[in-house]
């Protein structure tokens, strides 16, 4: 991604045809939405098509005196057709039409984690298609019984389409322009955090994880690793010197294509929100003392390597293709966890006397690697650990996958029923999977 500028409607819609060809994926379609002022010659106040992987669902139209917004789901294969309509001259949308004349277009990159939040980086084309000024809008208010009310047209274009509130005397910016936005959701930053001795972070990734690279920098300290591969799960944990006071992360796809870049200090060492599905405590208790479930299941510290491995693996397997679930590792059947002698039992590590971290860190390691290891297509999942009444307890958070069906290595798949795994009858449930992820 790159600043650009395109002075005819042919070079924008080349460059446009150009990057979703070359998406790692095809998107679904675009989120069309816009603010028509219908008062005197039709203005388009404000508009926005927004290109997504997921079909979005379109709100209802909202008809005032003076202004009409309108939004509609246009699914990829029609939407080249209305897109050069809107360029050309005149744009139809949920019946309405749009006035256009195209008078230029700027392409502005956003990258995660340096222009927001841990959202997906993504191409900003500001196209301007009409020849019209903030005083062309009409300043009354924009109201009607029953459906949401305005100060004035700008602020309801704004609202409408950018989730923007206006002040009562604020004018939109620019009356006739319209965005198009271009996600990248190859891969991204979600979490990250800095601490006393290591650097934390959550990857979400739709490629290939071997294209992908993380680099690091600090003007503060010597990072022994500027560079580090992508595992196959979701968390990667490397250690900085106690003298590091900032650093930056770049998440790289191919030799260059920059997807994120988040920097992180002593003052402000978080980016990104703590995942929903993080279990606290509290929450924890309440799961262990509800029983196993759908959505739950307890198993015990054990050997990766026996049966009981295989277990946990199809409990994961079933979380995936069914609903998703918790699953609490060094917690018996009857919820009570099990306390660190049984995770010294099942534990490699040798830890210092009294202090269970290391043990705890190697188990959750070698049950990542068994998860990336046995399943395929490897599942999302989060490993979490936390310390009830004193004893150490592992949660695996798995949601429901977006890739099933999920299967062993030996192509045994699983779903969830009740609080019991069981094997998909092969010609009622499994095609369900297949289709939506649900058995039933």
């Amino acid at each position: 991604m790159a600043y650009a500028h395109f002075q005819t409607p042919d070079e924008l819609m080349k460059h446009v045809t150009e990057v979703l060809r070359d998406r790692y994926r095809e998107p679904a379609g675009a989120l069309a939405t816009a603010a028509i002022q219908t008062t005197g010659e039709p203005i388009l106040a404000a508009g926005r098509i927004l290109i997504s992987d997921e079909v979005l669902k379109a709100r209802p139209v909202f008809e005032y005196e003076r202004i009409t917004l309108v939004e509609e789901w246009i699914p990829f294969r029609g939407l080249m057709g209305p897109l050069a309509n809107l360029l050309g001259g005149g744009w139809t949308l949920a019946d309405r039409t749009i006035p256009g004349m195209f008078r230029g277009a700027n392409s502005r990159p956003q990258i995660c984690g340096l222009h927001g939040p841990a959202s997906w980086s993504e191409e900003v084309i500001d196209v301007s298609v009409q020849d019209a000024h903030a005083s062309t809008l009409q300043q009354e208010a924009v109201v009607r019984a029953g459906m949401p009310a305005y100060p004035h047209v700008a602020a309801a274009a704004e609202s409408w389409v950018f989730g923007r509130h206006l002040r009562k005397h604020r004018q939109a910016p620019d009356p006739g322009r319209f965005v198009l936005v271009l996600p990248d959701t190859r891969a991204r930053i979600v979490r990250a955090e800095l601490d006393a001795t290591s650097v934390s972070l959550t990857i979400e990734a739709h490629v290939d994880r071997s294209d992908l690279t993380l680099q690091v920098s600090s003007p503060t300290a010597q990072v022994n690793r500027a560079e580090h591969s992508i595992p196959t799960d979701r968390r990667i944990r490397f250690d900085v010197p106690p003298e590091t006071e900032e650093i930056t992360l770049y998440l790289l796809d191919k030799p260059q294509d920059l997807l994120a870049q988040v920097e992180l200090s002593r003052i402000d060492p978080l980016f990104g929100e703590l995942p929903e599905r993080l279990v606290s405590v509290r929450t924890a208790k309440a799961d262990l003392l509800a029983g196993e479930s759908d959505t739950t299941e307890y198993k015990p510290f054990c050997d990766l390597s026996s049966d009981k491995a295989a277990e946990l693996l199809e409990t994961v397997i079933a979380f995936a293709n069914t609903r998703g679930g918790r699953l609490y590792v060094g917690v018996d059947r009857h919820g009570t966890p099990q306390g660190v002698p049984s995770l010294r039992q099942h534990s490699k590590a040798t830890p210092r006397s009294g202090e269970p971290a290391a043990m705890l860190e190697d188990f959750r390691a070698r049950l990542r690697a068994l998860i990336c290891d046995r399943i395929r297509p490897v599942p999302a999942h989060d490993i979490q650990d936390l310390t009830i009444d004193g004893c150490p307890v592992l949660v695996l958070d798995v949601p429901r996958g977006d890739k099933p069906p999920y299967a062993t290595h030996e192509h045994d798949v699983f779903i969830r029923k009740g609080s019991t795994n069981r094997k998909p009858d092969p010609k009622t449930e499994l095609p369900g999977i297949k289709a939506t992820g649900l058995p039933f």
